[in-house]
């Protein structure tokens, strides 16, 4: 599906303040200015600032023009939850968008295999992936599936719902994720750059196996969170 103009826009001022490193508090310029350089309408331009300005991204001073913000925090409760991104993203008011990064397929050292109940002979698909809201990067995922499982597995049914693939491909439902928790600080500029992380920026680092409901595991997955944006709340209730 084609792009609309202000979905353009969008994506050009977005692209503008990464690759011009603006921060929060930085002014961007004025509507009429922009219409200029991207040579768009002035409607186009407003329409397209508005949903920026929706989403945090910007903001509006009268009389001084438009200004770099911060993105929407993104409340997520209840993170052992398997919430589809599409719901999640959908809960915000925002667009589900998810970029393939890379595509391998490779054979997986021994702590792969054993998670996922297959030999270091075998092969696994080897993915990374952009999780996005709108314009704004989410969570990369970094994540091996057997091959075996999943013959026909490729980038554009990635760029869609990964579990809805899942699913209608082992005609089981997707029953539980095993996760590991744990703060810390992305060294990799390119992992830095994909989302948006300042330097020395603590994140969610979360390692995860997930199984189908016969107990079948078909996924094990290392995803960093951009921690201003997500939010995770849970509900501790004693046992009797």
């Amino acid at each position: 599906m084609a792009k609309t103009k202000k979905q353009e826009v969008c994506e050009h001022i977005v692209r503008f303040i990464k690759n011009n490193q603006l921060r929060k508090g930085d002014k961007l310029g004025s509507e009429s200015a922009l219409a200029k350089q991207f040579n768009m309408s002035r409607m186009t331009i407003r329409e397209a600032t508005r949903t920026l300005i929706d989403e945090g991204l910007i903001y509006r001073v009268n009389g001084s023009g438009l200004f770099v913000g911060e993105p929407k925090l993104v409340k997520q409760t209840h993170y052992h939850e398997l919430t589809s991104f599409n719901e999640r993203a959908k809960q915000q008011g925002m667009l589900a968008k998810r970029k393939v990064i890379s595509i391998n397929i490779e054979k997986p050292d021994e702590q792969i295999a054993q998670e996922l109940h297959i030999k270091t002979s075998d092969y696994v698909y080897h993915i990374v992936r952009l999780m996005q809201f709108d314009s704004i990067p989410i969570t990369l995922e970094d994540f091996f599936m057997p091959v075996s499982m999943f013959p026909n597995l490729n980038v554009s049914i990635l760029e869609k719902s990964k579990y809805k693939y899942v699913e209608t491909t082992t005609k089981q439902k997707v029953n539980e994720s095993l996760q590991q928790l744990k703060p810390i600080i992305v060294e990799d500029e390119n992992v830095r750059n994909l989302l948006d992380l300042a330097p020395n920026q603590p994140v969610m680092c979360v390692r995860e196996v997930t199984y189908l409901k016969d107990g079948t595991p078909f996924e094990v997955n290392t995803s960093i969170s951009n921690s201003k944006l997500i939010e995770i709340n849970q509900v501790a209730k004693r046992s009797e």
